[in-house]
């Protein structure tokens, strides 16, 4: 998996945007696990930490995802590595054929 510091948030309208330190390859539907993240610009953004789902993927820098949390302009952290991280999952659904509704479910 891919592990990597935060170097940049921010939050519009409970849409959490990431920059990363290093190039990623994730994908929309990949799963990341944030730790680490604390207070940024006086929001408490420690409800972030755990797994979440990328929705979109800005660059290959940039990740974002729902939160619930209050608005804040993209800030710089200053945290230094290894504070802030994200790591990615891939999920084993993701090389699956996609069947039919009436298919019966895969079993693993």
């Amino acid at each position: 998996g891919f592990t990597s510091s935060i170097s940049k948030v921010k939050v519009v309208e409970g849409q959490l945007t990431i920059t990363t330190s290093a190039a990623h390859d994730l994908k929309v539907g990949d799963y990341v696990t944030v730790s680490g993240l604390g207070t940024v610009s006086g929001v408490d953004l420690s409800s972030i930490n755990g797994e979440h789902m990328v929705e979109s993927v800005g660059s290959t820098t940039t990740i974002t995802f729902g939160a619930d949390v209050d608005n804040i302009a993209e800030t710089t952290t200053t945290t230094s590595w290894p504070a802030f991280l994200v790591a990615t999952i891939r999920l084993a659904t993701r090389f699956i054929d996609s069947a039919s509704a009436t298919d019966e479910p895969p079993y693993f």
